[in-house]
């Protein structure tokens, strides 16, 4: 979809934002999925990060990873490196970081873990322990004790992950206030979008995951149809 590209014909004086809306947040992965994807999006991305996404060439469960960490780490950091693995096998547990948001835990070898991030609530609170889960991940990191941690996705793409991964990481809000100030100002989607559907996103599409995903995205794409 280039639902962003189709909403701005034209650009009207940015306002001043203090944050992002979650329909501009919307728009905002909806525009930079589409550009990983090789459509034609609005904003040139290129200096916000590479189009090159590097998925690991097969499947992998959560120790197999461990055991080639374990038998040669320097290796194992070249191998997973910069890349989006996926990985499928049943988790043992979820807890709450510091922040209090998800970590989904797998068991590895005997005594050690992989923990893996990047979850919201509205994703495991339904999970029931020994559910098998497919998940793309990336940022295989080991300590000094055996424990492993990853950053997660349930999307069910690579170029999906990135983009809502990215969009809403902290990280990115500098770059990504500035490309809203002077691509999608909120007069325009005042304009562009009706109440009802601005009211519904501000509700449901707050934080994208991929719970919502397709509903969030089946929002604008209707309205933005219905509007022209």
């Amino acid at each position: 979809m280039k639902v962003l590209y189709s909403i701005i014909l034209f650009l009207l004086p940015s306002l001043a934002l203090a944050n992002i809306t979650p329909l501009q947040n919307l728009l905002l992965i909806n525009d930079f999925e589409t550009w990983l994807n090789n459509g034609e999006s609005l904003i040139n991305w290129e200096n916000f990060r590479s189009k090159d996404i590097n998925v690991y060439r097969e499947r992998k469960v959560p120790n197999q990873i461990y055991y080639d960490f374990k038998r040669n780490i320097f290796n194992a950091e070249k191998e997973y490196g910069g890349k989006v693995v996926s990985i499928y096998g049943q988790f043992n547990s979820i807890e709450r970081n510091n922040e209090g948001d998800p970590v989904i835990i797998f068991d590895l070898g005997y005594v050690n873990k992989l923990y893996t991030v990047s979850y919201t609530i509205n994703e495991v609170e339904d999970l029931k322990v020994g559910n098998q889960l497919n998940l793309y991940c990336t940022g295989f990191f080991m300590d000094k004790f055996g424990d492993m941690s990853a950053t997660c996705s349930m999307q069910n793409t690579p170029a999906r992950f990135i983009a809502v991964n990215n969009i809403q990481h902290e990280s990115s809000r500098k770059f990504l206030e500035k490309s809203v100030n002077e691509v999608i100002p909120m007069k325009l989607l005042h304009k562009k979008f009706n109440t009802d559907t601005t009211n519904l996103i501000q509700a449901k599409c707050e934080k994208i995951d991929s719970k919502n995903y397709n509903f969030c995205m089946g929002l604008i794409t209707k309205d933005t149809k219905t509007t022209n």
